[in-house]
């Protein structure tokens, strides 16, 4: 039970993405919502199961075994601190900075309107893999899953718990938008606002608390 909401914990702050959702919101005001809301959504979630497969398949996880808790202990502690000095980054960005930055982030929405299917599957899978800090977090519950000594078939099924939650803020939006289709037009319009106001504090806390409970585990398995 312990591996698992370890496992559940690592996927939940992977899906605290503002990126993420903002780019799903996109798409669906798209010119082919459904379509490519649909795809976008498949090959995000491709994307991270294909995380999970090269960092197992090239034994960056898999060479550990249910000894090596140290090992592991001391992977923490070195993430949790990256992340940690990445949010005091984010913290720390002056304003004229963020305003280019919030003008990029724009801008690449404002082409994901404008999408194609292929287009659609080429972001959603870039999206899935993620940059730094997904893939951090992928690598630190891999090399906690290697440890567990749970069963292949268990693991597997953690794995899958991962990708499905860590995407929940992207399948759970196309999902409902497939359902109710234009009749949340606005309600998209307006999410996808706030997210723009808030992208900043949100990627803030969300690195703050990835980094301090890995810091903190780390600490306490090695101490």
């Amino acid at each position: 039970m312990e591996t698992v909401l370890q496992i559940l914990f690592y996927a939940l702050i992977a899906a605290a993405s503002a990126l993420a959702l903002a780019s799903t919101l996109t798409v669906l005001k798209s010119r082919r919502a459904r379509l490519n809301g649909l795809i976008f959504a498949a090959a995000f979630l491709l994307g991270e199961a294909g995380v999970w497969v090269v960092v197992l398949g090239l034994g960056a996880a898999g060479s550990l075994n249910e000894g090596d808790q140290s090992a592991v202990a001391v992977l923490k502690l070195i993430l949790g601190l990256l992340m940690l000095g990445a949010a005091w980054r984010v913290h720390r960005r002056v304003a004229p900075r963020n305003r280019a930055s919030g003008e990029r982030t724009r801008a690449l929405l404002a082409r994901l309107e404008r999408l194609t299917p292929t287009v659609a599957f080429s972001v959603g899978a870039l999206l899935g893999i993620g940059g730094p800090k997904r893939l951090t977090i992928a690598l630190v519950a891999a090399a906690t899953l290697s440890v567990s000594g749970l069963s292949a078939d268990e693991q597997v099924l953690l794995v899958v718990l991962y990708v499905l939650v860590a995407g929940v803020l992207v399948w759970v939006p196309v999902g409902f938008y497939l359902v109710a289709g234009t009749r949340v037009t606005d309600w998209l319009a307006n999410m996808q606002e706030w997210l723009r106001s808030k992208q900043r504090r949100l990627t803030f806390y969300a690195l703050l608390a990835f980094g301090g409970v890995l810091v903190v585990e780390a600490l306490v398995e090695l101490l």
